[in-house]
């Protein structure tokens, strides 16, 4: 994994292409949280995956999905619980309502991210731990740029933050849009 990590690394240095292909979502967010449970003892931690019972498709560099998702796990893990209290996270896929585009959130219910922070939060080298490096997001968001998603956040009503990548489809991507 960390020679995968460093391979994006350079390749987001020297601007490679992604290797695009069709992933249907709901399977991989199955088995990527499956994965994830596996391979980081949760403990008391709850991580789980959900989806609206339909196939979701979209044309995304798997490695590079998996990047991003463990980035936003590991930090809704970390970071996303109330005091004293275990983690909940949900990697959930939907189709966006306005352009029905796949999309893929993960959400948690800690205490959310301060509005002077949330400015911050995809900036090369900001962090807020003392042990980070602050490059996790930045890397997830250019990771997403390079397969023509959009990565961003949104606070959770009542507590909790919601990162969300808007993926393209193979029709979207042949039509020569990209998600708004």
């Amino acid at each position: 994994r960390m020679n995968g990590i460093v391979q994006n690394v350079l390749g987001l240095a020297r601007r490679e292409r992604s290797q695009t292909e069709s992933v249907e979502l709901v399977a991989f967010t199955r088995a990527f949280v499956n994965d994830y449970a596996e391979s980081h003892p949760l403990e008391t931690d709850v991580l789980r995956a959900v989806h609206e019972g339909t196939r979701v498709v979209a044309l995304v560099d798997p490695q590079h999905l998996h990047q991003v998702l463990t980035v936003l796990v590991h930090n809704a893990l970390s970071y996303g619980r109330s005091p004293g209290e275990p983690a909940q996270v949900t990697v959930a896929v939907h189709r966006d309502v306005t352009q029905s585009l796949p999309m893929i959130e993960v959400v948690d219910r800690g205490p959310g991210i301060p509005p002077k922070v949330v400015e911050q939060i995809f900036t090369a080298f900001f962090s807020t731990s003392e042990h980070g490096t602050g490059l996790g997001l930045y890397i997830a968001r250019q990771l997403c740029e390079a397969n023509q998603c959009q990565l961003g956040y949104e606070p959770v009503p009542g507590g909790g933050s919601c990162f969300r990548i808007l993926l393209p489809t193979p029709q979207v991507l042949a039509e020569g849009l990209q998600p708004a």
